[in-house]
């Protein structure tokens, strides 16, 4: 996973909520490991807080470990150009997200426009 996706400073966010701390710190060093840009959002706020952030600076691809998602069997992903999010087993998190990464560069991709170069 090489490239920027975006201008964003990172492509992906963990925010852990409460006692999923751990899960988090274990999924941002597996998607570090896979080359992800990683924002980790440890912060003591409040979920909503830490998700209107990461909307703020830009970031496309919000992954979320917290009690609500692990209880539904793994870690929240939602892109940021869409309303829905899914919930995905932590062992294919990475690879999920990898296509994610891949689909929006291809996005990115199919919008470039030459411009001309005039002396």
């Amino acid at each position: 996973m090489t490239g920027s996706t975006s201008s964003s400073p990172a492509t992906t966010c963990s925010s852990p909520t409460s006692c999923s701390s751990s899960a988090a710190a274990r999924l941002y060093d597996e998607l570090q490991a896979a080359g992800a840009e990683v924002l980790f959002d440890d912060r003591n706020e409040r979920p909503g807080v830490k998700f209107m952030d990461a909307d703020l600076i830009g970031l496309p691809l919000r992954v979320t470990v917290g009690d609500k998602s692990l209880k539904k069997g793994g870690a929240e992903l939602k892109r940021r150009n869409s309303n829905e999010s899914v919930v995905v087993a932590l062992s294919e998190v990475v690879g999920r997200v990898r296509i994610e990464i891949r689909d929006l560069q291809a996005e990115i991709a199919t919008r470039v426009m030459e411009v001309p170069f005039k002396d």
